[in-house]
């Protein structure tokens, strides 16, 4: 049974209080803000995009309206819009969020969202490859977007990530991320991206197993599963291909499985 417990709560409580600030024309630093943002210091495309807000999560962290029946990680938002994300003047996700709070709004992230595509021209790509691996991986054609909890490991915008600058304090990713995450019951968590291999190394994950392209009958596509422990005994698996980020296909879901099932 789902666990909505201290952390969960104190976590969504965090950033409902944060965007009530930010919304309001403030610049919240409460700690540990200034020192999780001081992390990361890209520079050109690859810095922080100052005049938007932090945008850690998506999903129902709270389990209010929609148990979470998988959980992602990200490495940050991505590119801020002020279509979406801008405050003065407010932009259409933020103003959501205004109407409701940040942990109850849960139409503010990409799929299936006509803001988005107003923006774009078409659907997230990257969205929609998770939700139909979501759904395999469940088997339940049917799940809801909003019952993935994508959490992000750096949760401030910007227009291209230099990934090897992110420096993530370990004390800060064990309350917002880690914690959260271990009253979530689900067995796995997952990261797509060989970016996520080195920050799960730097924070010192212990690795289960690594199952490389031969381990995988993949050897082409250059594809790599590693499987680390969290100390609340949930598996964090990264998966990558060359040049690919997204989750493995259909074809590949049955050989990805017995890789993870393996280590549970």
């Amino acid at each position: 049974m789902d666990c909505v417990g201290a952390h969960r709560d104190s976590v969504a409580d965090f950033w409902d209080s944060y965007f009530d600030a930010w919304l309001g024309g403030d610049d919240p630093v409460k700690d540990p803000l200034p020192r999780w943002k001081a992390s990361y210091r890209g520079t050109g495309l690859a810095a922080v995009q100052e005049e938007f807000s932090a945008d850690p999560y998506t999903g129902d962290l709270r389990g209010e309206k929609v148990t979470p029946r998988m959980v992602m990680l990200g490495l940050n938002p991505g590119v801020g819009y002020p279509e979406l994300h801008g405050r003065r003047p407010l932009g259409t996700w933020m103003d959501r969020i205004a109407s409701s709070s940040y942990s109850r709004c849960l139409n503010r992230f990409p799929y299936g969202d006509p803001a988005w595509r107003m923006v774009h021209g078409k659907e997230s790509t990257y969205w929609q490859r998770i939700v139909a691996f979501s759904r395999r991986w469940t088997g339940d054609d049917d799940l809801a977007a909003t019952a993935i909890l994508n959490m992000e490991l750096y949760p401030w915008h910007s227009q291209r990530l230099a990934s090897s600058a992110l420096r993530p304090p370990t004390d800060v990713i064990d309350a917002f991320i880690w914690g959260p995450i271990a009253e979530v019951d689900v067995p796995v968590v997952f990261a797509f991206g060989k970016p996520w291999d080195s920050v799960a190394k730097r924070l010192g994950l212990p690795v289960l197993a690594h199952y490389g392209p031969t381990d995988l009958g993949a050897a082409d596509m250059n594809w790599n599963v590693v499987v680390y422990s969290l100390a609340s005994q949930q598996r964090l698996i990264v998966n990558w291909q060359r040049g690919n980020s997204t989750p493995p296909g259909a074809a590949r879901l049955t050989t990805f499985r017995q890789a993870v099932d393996l280590t549970l």
